[in-house]
């Protein structure tokens, strides 16, 4: 069995010292992990793969955590954690150990690892990618939306629809842009966390806003206040920013409601005043569209601040933001028609002024659709060409 080098076991000791001085970082395991790289102990196979997956894992967070300072100047508990594994020594040796079809096979997720809200890593052209899964299929086929892609998934390779997610300036945000691949291709990670404000930056990248129609707003015997409306309604034509008409199709946000964590909020920013997390916002379709029911509670100060506006009528608009993850286009009419077939959720918002926010994305969206229509019409016409020059 291999013995761990001189690197891994000065890192090991030293987050051992590290965990000893600050009391924080890594579990138990870490600790015991550490012991025994310290104290030159054998490794076993099975432990080297344990410490594989653990710098999989973790590996996408190493540059924002690891030379992070605390308040009381020692290292952060990631960086603890890093350590007692054996730290970037240990990340090398333990991928030196094992043959690269092993280590390719750790890597890998395996049939029943994933699960649907998991992030998740892959390699492409541009590099490694990361992003969300939003489905998975287990025996049959899924076609990814705006392409020509289609994926098998089995009960052996399970296919996955995944949320692209990139990185600007303040950190990372779903794209609006959906891709397949079987779980042989996919390392489960860590959610990559913003470098600012994550509630502040909800509200920017790729979703779009759209209002409502007007909320009732009613007074409970427990104190509490009940605003109940429709935040979306389904099969009805909205001519949006006058450049295209959009409809939502009935069961568009069927996975959302079980699947999303949507806040409620004013003007979409601030602090939430209920959560579907909590139970004191509830969501649900039925045949006209999307409702909506938060209970608001007026001990907050917040909540305490909009109620006498909302029952003068001062605020009585519903906005609600999302973004699109399959979406339909026509654009055989004089105007477009865009129809949200699926959409992801993140709050719902009383608002001062409704307003269509987010329409450069659908422009945007409309524009990709139009290319690749395009491009296909040019490859039929070049099929077509190649045809005759063969007659």
């Amino acid at each position: 069995m291999p013995k761990p080098n001189k690197a891994m076991r000065e890192e090991a000791q030293r987050g051992l010292n590290w965990r000893k001085e600050y009391g924080r970082g890594g579990t138990d395991v870490g600790v015991a992990r550490a012991r025994d790289i310290a104290n030159n102990r054998d490794l076993s196979l099975r432990t080297v793969r344990r410490m594989n997956s653990y710098f999989a894992r973790h590996g996408a967070n190493l540059e924002e955590h690891f030379g992070r300072k605390e308040a009381d100047g020692g290292p952060s508990a990631f960086r603890i954690a890093w350590a007692l594994w054996g730290g970037n020594a240990g990340r090398t040796w333990a991928k030196g150990i094992l043959s690269q079809e092993e280590y390719n096979m750790i890597e890998r997720a395996e049939p029943d690892e994933l699960s649907v809200g998991d992030f998740v890593s892959w390699d492409s052209s541009g590099g490694s990618a990361y992003g969300q899964i939003r489905r998975i299929e287990r025996d049959g086929s899924i076609n990814v939306p705006d392409s020509d892609f289609t994926v098998n998934g089995t009960e052996d390779d399970p296919a996955a629809l995944i949320m692209l997610y990139r990185e600007n300036e303040e950190g990372f945000a779903a794209t609006g842009q959906l891709v397949g691949h079987r779980f042989s291709t996919l390392t489960k990670v860590d959610e990559r966390k913003y470098h600012k404000d994550k509630d502040k930056y909800k509200n920017k990248g790729m979703r779009e806003s759209r209002p409502a129609q007007t909320v009732e707003i009613r007074s409970e015997d427990d104190g509490s206040v009940t605003v109940e409306g429709y935040a979306a309604v389904f099969n009805e034509q909205t001519v949006i920013g006058g450049q295209w008409r959009e409809q939502i199709a009935r069961g568009a946000f069927s996975d959302a409601i079980s699947r999303d964590d949507v806040v409620f909020l004013i003007n979409h920013a601030g602090l939430p005043l209920a959560r579907t997390r909590s139970g004191t916002l509830q969501l649900s379709e039925d045949d006209h569209g999307l409702k909506i029911r938060a209970s608001l509670d007026t001990s907050d100060p917040d909540v305490r601040a909009i109620v006498p506006k909302m029952k003068r009528g001062d605020l009585d608009k519903m906005s609600f933001a999302f973004v699109p993850t399959r979406q339909n286009w026509d654009d055989k009419q004089s105007m477009p028609v865009r129809t949200i077939e699926e959409a992801s959720l993140f709050d719902v918002s009383i608002v001062t002024t409704p307003a269509y926010d987010g329409t450069e994305i659908g422009l945007r969206s409309l524009e990709i659709y139009r290319q690749s229509k395009s491009q296909k019409s040019q490859a039929a016409r070049r099929m077509r060409m190649r045809l005759r020059l063969q007659e």
